[in-house]
């Protein structure tokens, strides 16, 4: 097992994994008359819908600390991010989608002013 493989994080979407196995026609498994292979039937069907329904996520790489950047501007990216959830989970919220954008343009603005007179500072 190599480190990605132990970084990797799986979120198995049980509501796809019921309806899937639900759709899922059983009269070849009622065929099976040996309980054996009956069961070894089930467990591949059944195995087979879970992986089909779980998603792997490979963690983001950790912000590398710029010295430009703040502790206030990790906060403010922090509130940016946030932000940007309670939008994506209303879409349709134009009031959500204007706050987070706003706030965003802002703090882009803060960024770049911050690592200019960081730049400057450090060439004299």
């Amino acid at each position: 097992m190599n480190q990605n493989e132990i970084c990797e994080k799986r979120y198995t979407n049980y509501n796809h994994l019921k309806t899937s196995v639900l759709n899922f026609t059983w009269e070849n498994l009622y065929a099976i008359r040996d309980v054996n292979r009956s069961f070894d039937f089930f467990l591949q069907t059944l195995s087979y819908h879970v992986v089909e329904s779980t998603k792997i996520v490979k963690p983001k790489q950790k912000l590398i600390k710029q010295n430009w950047i703040t502790s206030d501007l990790l906060k403010e990216i922090k509130i940016k991010n946030e932000k940007f959830k309670i939008w994506k989970n209303d879409i349709h919220n134009v009031q959500k989608e204007m706050d987070f954008k706003s706030f965003k343009n802002r703090l882009i603005n803060k960024i770049k002013q911050q690592k200019k007179v960081f730049c400057r500072k450090n060439s004299k």
